[in-house]
């Protein structure tokens, strides 16, 4: 294992780590369990070797700071920020389901009707970000959601799979 690398960890702050959700090259999300409240989260972990760098570590926090104050059915919610250990690490809604990208991996493109919903969504969200104010959230295609009752996520923040319909 190289240095840059981060074993799974068993806790991060006040969250129990349960299973690993994805990895990239900045790091890796986890999904966990508050021990605060019990509610299931998405917890992305910057990896050792950006986490040395002060300008990536400046956008990671800039990048919750802009989730933060945005509330959409089509935004994944951020919850904390914490960088006052060795593991910088921003917690989030965790939203289950199938990503875009992993439904056309499976079955291929997504009908026209399903695409144009689905792209609008996305748009609601990110006019809801623009309208708050210049902010900085990650927005990536093959991880909004395509199952039927699912939004898109227009921002995930480093994640974010669907969120059904808030009523």
């Amino acid at each position: 294992m190289s240095p840059d690398t981060l074993d799974q960890p068993t806790q991060l702050g006040n969250y129990d780590v349960l299973s690993k959700i994805a990895e990239g090259g900045m790091g890796t999300v986890y999904k966990a369990r508050s021990r605060l409240t019990g509610e299931i989260v998405a917890v992305k972990v910057i990896s050792p070797g950006p986490a040395r760098n002060p300008v990536v570590l400046q956008r990671f926090e800039r990048e919750f700071a802009a989730a933060k104050v945005l509330d959409h059915p089509n935004v994944v919610r951020a919850i904390e920020y914490c960088n006052n250990g060795p593991h910088p690490f921003l917690v989030m809604e965790f939203v289950d389901g199938e990503s875009l990208g992993q439904r056309i991996e499976r079955s291929g493109a997504v009908p026209e009707d399903e695409s144009i919903r689905l792209i609008a969504q996305v748009c609601d969200g990110l006019q809801r970000a623009h309208k708050q104010g210049p902010r900085s959230p990650r927005c990536e295609a093959r991880q909004h959601p395509c199952q039927p009752g699912w939004c898109g996520e227009a921002c995930r923040h480093g994640v974010g799979e669907g969120r059904r319909q808030r009523s």
